[in-house]
């Protein structure tokens, strides 16, 4: 079955709401239709799992994605100055929810670096298993939703980097059969009310969008995102207005399956 199929039998079962959020996504995609532009991308974009889980029901995502920033010009060390220092890093995770609307929990979280950090979480039911790189599995009862915030990221993945290239960010939007298709571009001038305010976001105020490419596959019945190709390149300013050479790149997926497609078990030796 396709998405869209998976995604209406998802709906005919779900918990009392579900269908209220179908309603909001309908008019998340009839607005970024509308009147394409990031905002209402990014609202649509911004749906969190617990949207993805009633709206699509059991799926696998997937994510690749990589951050580096370089000095233009390296310079010498100086007493008492901040120094510069190239930073690379991959990120890669895979997530596997088995859970239908209003069954228990029954879902499978893997994330890694290429420097060796990582963690993995398995929750069935009330048991949460879990391990960190390089380490066994532990078991507890389930006590805390922090898992729910880990799933929200996932989630979130292919909205981060639309939030960053957002000041500088043109789209076009087009329909193929049941999906939306959004290409992504650098427009022609900035928009600094676009740039995200919070904290451990103020490096963007400092920062130049030099490049954008990339398309995002939508799924017209939820808004949902289903594929995502990215790259930003960017320019950003340290404390001391030397110019840092930065680019990140994403590639994520997602795909909606029947629950007995995903299967998930205690780990042995947990």
């Amino acid at each position: 079955p396709d998405a869209t199929s998976l995604a209406s039998a998802a709906l005919q079962v779900a918990a009392p709401g579900a269908e209220h959020r179908a309603e909001q996504a309908r008019a998340l995609v009839d607005a970024l239709m509308t009147a394409p532009g990031p905002g209402p991308l990014l609202a649509a974009l911004g749906q969190g799992h617990a949207e993805a889980r009633a709206l699509q029901g059991p799926h696998r995502l997937h994510y690749r994605a990589s951050f580096s920033l370089k000095p233009e010009r390296p310079e010498r060390p100086v007493v008492d100055q901040p120094i510069q220092q190239e930073q690379q890093v991959v990120d890669e995770l895979d997530l596997a929810w088995g859970s239908g609307p209003a069954e228990p929990v029954r879902m499978h979280l893997s994330q890694k670096t290429d420097k060796g950090e990582g963690r993995e979480v398995i929750i069935l039911d009330e048991q949460v298993y879990t391990r960190a790189a390089h380490r066994g599995w532990r078991s507890r009862a389930l006590d805390s939703e922090l898992h729910a915030r880990w799933l929200d990221e996932a989630q979130h993945c292919v909205r981060d980097l639309v939030e960053l290239a957002a000041p500088a960010l043109a789209i076009e939007v087009r329909e193929s059969g049941d999906d939306l298709v959004i290409d992504l571009r650098r427009a022609d001038a900035q928009d600094p009310a676009r740039i995200a305010a919070g904290f451990g976001r103020e490096w963007r105020q400092r920062t130049e969008i030099t490049q954008i490419q990339g398309s995002i596959t939508l799924v017209k019945a939820t808004g949902l995102w289903r594929a995502a190709e990215l790259r930003v390149n960017f320019v950003v300013r340290d404390a001391l207005d030397r110019p840092q050479i930065g680019e990140s790149q994403l590639s994520a997926s997602v795909e909606a399956l029947p629950a007995s497609q995903i299967v998930i078990t205690a780990p042995s030796g947990a």
